[in-house]
């Protein structure tokens, strides 16, 4: 499926179990990663990303592979890609005493820029955000917007 990776890592002061929840909640990535993320959380399932940050931003994707807290691994698919084949988005959890490292994989074509202008500039963030709210409770609300010039 893939010509280009692109591969974000982060350490948490965190347990899988909370991690993965962070990952999985609609309550939580609504606070991290600047919108509501909907899913059963089951192999085959879809899911929908519904921003709060960038009106009319959202992503979609289908649940590949769940082993909680594990491994999550799902398509990604963007309404500014249209006709490009969906990319792939893996998050592996591996525990180091008492925190984590989440590496989180991006797989997609080598030919999709827009694709890998938005991991590029949405990941860092969104990994930050992930990392604030487990480790300090307090939310670092991403603005895509400003980011990408679109206003809010």
């Amino acid at each position: 499926m893939a010509d280009a990776t692109h591969v974000y890592q982060v350490y948490i002061k965190t347990t899988p179990e909370k991690l993965w929840d962070a990952m999985v909640s609609p309550e939580l990535t609504g606070v991290y990663f600047g919108g509501r993320i909907e899913s059963k959380w089951e192999p085959g399932a879809s899911y929908r990303f519904e921003p709060t940050t960038v009106p009319g931003e959202m992503h979609y994707g289908t649940v590949l592979e769940l082993d909680p807290p594990h491994r999550l691994v799902q398509t990604f698919e963007h309404p500014k890609v249209p006709g490009v084949e969906p990319s792939r988005v893996t998050w592996d959890i591996e525990p180091m005493g008492a925190m984590c490292r989440l590496t989180v994989t991006h797989e997609l074509a080598a030919d999709d820029a827009v694709t890998s202008q938005l991991a590029n500039g949405s990941w860092p963030i969104v990994l930050s955000g992930l990392k604030t709210l487990l480790e300090t409770g307090e939310a670092l609300v991403p603005d895509f917007g400003a980011l990408f010039g679109t206003p809010a």
